[in-house]
């Protein structure tokens, strides 16, 4: 008789307060329960680290391959102000039948990474109901730099220039955001820095690095082939494919960059290219884009997301404490095994854990912000002068009432639609005549 393997417990910890981030928490937990129980089960043969991580990479990189040999996909790529960023959208056949009204994910990519690498999280996500896009960094698509400038961390102020661009295309929908390993990085910076303004309703970082600062000291000597094979990739990604334009800039940071052995010598290397300054230094950077230093403004609830056997972002940098006494609304869920935003399950390890959990989690924020809406929209409020009232099974149009503003679109017929009534008089006397 075989026995199933059994899938070790997956440690979750958060901040139980009064706060409002931390309510919203409760509440997103409540609707998916299981989100403080999860389960992850790898995929059995490839349960060790690197296998782990070899089946997520090639899955990531059959998705490449797939888009250099089909044709262009109209609609498929949204621009922005600045040519060397832009927005690249689920063009799946599920993400094409999705209503306009659909909610929106947002995936923020690896240190090297691409769309066409995250195409498959942006197929469950359409399956899922979700449209998704994905933001595309200075230097990641396949075209060369038009200006002398990337960030292998990402730049906080692109995020809001894509972001923008989604907000304008879908004015009303909900928008979660997910980053993939240094995207995660950005997300955490992203938010941090635009607090309760930022558009985004919820959040997940997968295996961040915490503290940049420090997070790739012992990389090189714990993990020399991974560490020799992202300095490879970042140096033909960014500074082969660009090094006349770099050069001509500075020649002695693209120097600094190709000789550079250790990740934290790629990182102070490139921050004249990051800061748009040359001379920049490495806790120049480091002041302006570690996550660790924007962290406290973060306003929306996030999902973190960590592996044990993770050896690019060691579990050793994971800060459960902070988590639990100093950031109200954040999840931390940490696993056994995933290795580094690998976390395949399913026998044939088709299936992802960490795209699971996070649209468990980002489904969970949507039904609290629907039920926040609906609360606020039965509330009937009194104010400046304006009575608000809730008028049930009228259509926005349909009424042969005067002067009443509708407050809602494409309201269905049998659900409430808020009407706001000019009151010249008392807000009794108002209320009265709409009797």
């Amino acid at each position: 008789m075989v026995r199933p393997i059994r899938s070790p417990p997956v440690r979750t910890y958060w901040k139980r307060d009064d706060s409002e981030l931390s309510r919203k928490v409760s509440r997103i937990v409540e609707h998916n329960p299981t989100l403080l129980t999860p389960s992850y089960r790898p995929t059995p043969w490839a349960r060790n680290a690197k296998v782990n991580f070899g089946v997520a990479v090639l899955r990531s990189r059959l998705g490449e391959l797939r888009r250099r040999v089909e044709p262009p996909l109209k609609g498929r790529i949204t621009s922005c102000e600045d040519p060397d960023v832009t927005i690249e959208w689920a063009k799946d056949d599920a993400a094409l039948a999705l209503p306009v009204d659909a909610p929106i994910v947002i995936f923020l990519h690896t240190i090297t990474g691409s769309a066409a690498q995250t195409r498959w999280q942006m197929s469950q996500a359409s399956r899922r109901g979700w449209r998704s896009c994905t933001f595309v960094r200075r230097g990641h698509s396949n075209k060369r730099l038009r200006t002398p400038s990337f960030n292998l961390l990402g730049d906080v102020e692109d995020v809001e220039m894509q972001v923008a661009a989604v907000r304008h295309a879908y004015p009303d929908a909900f928008l979660g955001m997910v980053g993939v390993s240094a995207g995660s990085g950005l997300l955490i910076s992203y938010l941090g820095r635009a607090g309760p303004s930022s558009p985004i309703h919820a959040a997940c970082a997968i295996c961040p690095a915490w503290d940049i600062s420090t997070a790739f000291d012992q990389l090189s000597l714990e993990q020399p082939a991974a560490s020799k094979l992202m300095l490879e990739s970042i140096k033909s990604t960014f500074i082969k494919r660009n090094e006349a334009l770099l050069r001509d800039w500075d020649e002695d940071a693209v120097d600094a960059c190709l000789t550079a052995t250790t990740m934290p010598e790629m990182l102070a290397a490139h921050a004249p290219f990051a800061m748009r300054r040359k001379g920049a230094t490495a806790l120049e950077y480091f002041a302006e884009h570690n996550p660790m230093e924007h962290r406290a403004g973060i306003a929306v609830p996030t999902l973190v997301l960590n592996a044990e056997d993770d050896f690019v972002c060691s579990a050793r940098n994971v800060r459960p404490d902070l988590i639990v006494n100093e950031q109200p609304g954040a999840l931390l869920l940490l696993t056994r095994t995933g290795s580094h935003c690998a976390f395949n399950e399913g026998t044939l390890g088709l299936g992802s854990f960490h795209t699971r959990v996070c649209l468990d989690f980002l489904d969970g924020a949507r039904a609290v912000c629907d039920e926040d809406r609906m609360q606020s929209l039965h509330a009937a409020r009194v104010h400046e002068g304006r009575v608000d009232v809730i008028v049930k099974g009228v259509r926005p149009g349909a009424t042969k009432l005067t002067r009443l503003s509708l407050g809602g679109r494409g309201v269905p017929p049998g659900s409430a639609t808020r009407i706001s009534l000019e009151c010249k008089d008392s807000a009794k006397a108002a209320a009265s005549r709409v009797q």
